[in-house]
């Protein structure tokens, strides 16, 4: 988890979610740099409210600055700017850390999340997931899209259950510790293609979703969203899906090569509830020693019988290994698992 107070911080990309993202990292005590190529009306006046939080804003820079680079720690790109490569490149050649604003978000919750992705559907499927919890007596909020952006979640989440997640690969091909309590994969076809330039890039993006899962997380997946995993999985090992667990682990490795199961309510209703492959909490985004498991296992359900307790008190900041645990065994989720 970064250190923000104190650090000094290069934003690239002041829309919906740059913008977001600028409050967040003020209200955190760093010292923000801020930047975007464009140069509008609309953009000049938000620029104002950022400066009177403290953000040095920048508009109009395309090409890095060499003096705005000086110095920097930690480098936010929102998901406007992910195209804004010059800045990107930058921010590497200087070896600074470079993360997107779903992850600033993220390492700043203090209460559970579901994440749902997918290349169609993802917003309706996340909001369907909000009104059922909701129905439930949940205390939840729908975050992620660009009028929700997730830093502006950050404040009050203490008093959630559960915030929904709707993210694109564009968040997620930017996430290090990024671990959402349950993981929804609504489909995968081409798409974005102009960014990506394969099919396989396009799932490594999307793979990352399941990078940092625990074995007590859970992946919800389309049946028919498992294909593309399995089809690039040799090409996946050196990634995050693949990589051999520690010893004592709960699987020695994850396998993408297991028959559809029946869905949630018992019948073939197209979608797989999934225990996760064991992993440590942090891992190397690029697939390094060390990194979570990640992937959706056919094995069957892991983790001891949950606590009876409905409710969970989500005043923890998620991260902390063995608390999410304690917590996340109490969740509904596991109360109604399939024997």
């Amino acid at each position: 988890m970064f250190k923000l107070k104190g650090s000094r911080v290069l934003l690239v990309g002041l829309g919906s979610r740059g913008r977001a993202a600028c409050r967040l990292l003020c209200a955190s005590g760093a010292s923000v740099v801020a930047v975007d190529r464009k140069e509008n009306d609309a953009l000049k006046e938000e620029a104002k409210h950022l400066a009177k939080l403290g953000a040095e804003v920048h508009l109009g820079l395309a090409k890095p600055l060499a003096k705005l680079l000086d110095g920097v720690e930690l480098g936010v790109i929102s998901v406007g700017g992910i195209r804004q490569t010059a800045w990107l490149r930058a921010l590497r050649k200087a070896d600074v850390p470079v993360i997107g604003e779903l992850e600033l978000g993220f390492q700043q919750l203090r209460c559970l999340n579901i994440a749902v992705t997918g290349t169609n559907g993802k917003t309706p499927a996340a909001g369907l997931i909000e009104r059922v919890l909701l129905g439930a007596q949940r205390e939840t909020r729908l975050a992620g899209k660009v009028e929700n952006p997730v830093c502006d979640a950050v404040d009050g989440s203490k008093e959630l259950d559960y915030l929904l997640l709707a993210v694109n690969s564009f968040q997620l091909e930017l996430t290090q510790l990024f671990s959402p309590t349950v993981a929804v994969v609504t489909n995968l076809s081409p798409d974005h293609m102009d960014h990506y330039g394969n099919m396989e890039s396009y799932v490594k993006a999307k793979s990352r979703i399941f990078g940092n899962q625990q074995p007590f997380d859970w992946a919800i997946i389309q049946s028919e969203a498992l294909a593309p995993f399995v089809r690039h999985r040799d090409s996946l090992q050196d990634h995050h899906l693949q990589r051999e667990q520690p010893a004592g682990g709960h699987l020695a490795r994850p396998r993408l090569d297991h028959e559809p199961r029946a869905g949630l309510g018992g019948a073939a209703d197209g979608f797989q509830r999934l225990p996760v492959a064991g992993g440590s909490q942090c891992g190397d985004p690029d697939g390094g020693a060390g990194g979570g498991a990640g992937v959706p296992d056919s094995a069957g359900a892991v983790g001891g019988n949950p606590p009876e307790s409905p409710d969970i008190a989500a005043s923890v900041r998620v991260g902390g290994r063995e608390r999410r645990r304690e917590l996340h065994q109490r969740l509904p989720i596991h109360q109604s698992r399939r024997p």
